[in-house]
């Protein structure tokens, strides 16, 4: 190849080339998209920026955008696939150290969520600490360990953060002054006396119905028994103990329900308007 026809193919190759202002493009596209709400379509635009120049400026913006697009969308798998990839190109990579964690918690998935925390706490200190550590609290107030979720809001140390630890802090006391149904005590009363385990939990008009239906059931069984009707008592019996054994396994469910139902009612309150 000559050096006019090699001049001719650098050229060509060079104008083959996206540039920068034709990256700008595609992003201003994708993020009139992103606000749009139309994540799936800002997805394909970023993706496109970063396949056609994947030496872009906004390289990492964009894939974090993209984290964010189906973290948004509730694929939250997908998300933290994401911002994996970007801790395997930058091991120390902030946002995506908090958001992983972040993601995880919007899963439930508190536990995981601590186990990732815990392994990068040692990199960081003072404000990213305590950011982790403000998650980590949360965390553990929603897997019913109170005393830790305190122990953890107690030791943030960072000024910025005295409001909301002291918040936070009020809320928990809050928790404890309020009453907690104890599922075992729900389900133990009802083994004891018909749908006591009901009143305990505030169920009155169940604690009737159920005081009334084992009762009757039980009183049939006892006058078909005592009048010789074999068959009259084996109904009998077996309807009182469907709704003897019914009103155990109720009480226990209904009792978790609402000790679940409280729990994330404050933990909604802990985790509310925080930012990173």
């Amino acid at each position: 190849m000559n050096r006019t026809n090699f001049i001719i193919f650098i050229f060509s190759f060079t104008f083959l080339l996206p540039s920068s202002d034709e990256i700008t493009s595609i992003i201003k596209v994708a993020e009139s998209l992103y606000n749009g709400k139309n994540f799936q379509l800002a997805i394909i635009e970023y993706q496109r920026a970063n396949i056609i120049y994947p030496k872009n400026d906004y390289y990492i913006q964009n894939q974090e955008k993209i984290a964010e697009c189906y973290m948004k969308m509730g694929y939250f798998i997908e998300s933290i696939n994401i911002h994996r990839s970007l801790l395997d190109e930058n091991p120390k990579h902030w946002n995506s150290i908090f958001e992983i964690p972040y993601t995880y918690q919007l899963m439930n998935n508190f536990s995981e969520s601590n186990n990732f925390i815990e392994k990068q706490l040692k990199y960081f200190d003072n404000a990213r600490k305590d950011s982790l550590i403000f998650l980590k609290a949360c965390n553990h107030f929603a897997l019913m360990e109170i005393d830790s979720s305190k122990l953890f809001f107690g030791s943030i140390g960072e000024l910025n953060f005295r409001s909301v630890v002291k918040r936070n802090l009020a809320i928990i006391s809050e928790f404890e002054t309020i009453k907690h149904y104890n599922p075992k005590s729900a389900k133990y009363l009802n083994v004891v006396f018909p749908g006591a385990g009901y009143f305990y939990l505030g169920m009155y008009q169940t604690f009737i119905s159920t005081l009334l239906v084992e009762s009757l059931f039980l009183y049939s069984t006892i006058v078909t028994h005592t009048n010789g009707y074999a068959i009259g008592t084996l109904l009998g019996g077996l309807f009182y103990s469907g709704f003897y054994l019914g009103s155990i396994y109720g009480a226990d469910e209904f009792a978790k329900k609402k000790r679940n139902n409280l729990y994330n009612r404050f933990y909604k309150k802990l985790i509310f308007d925080y930012k990173k």
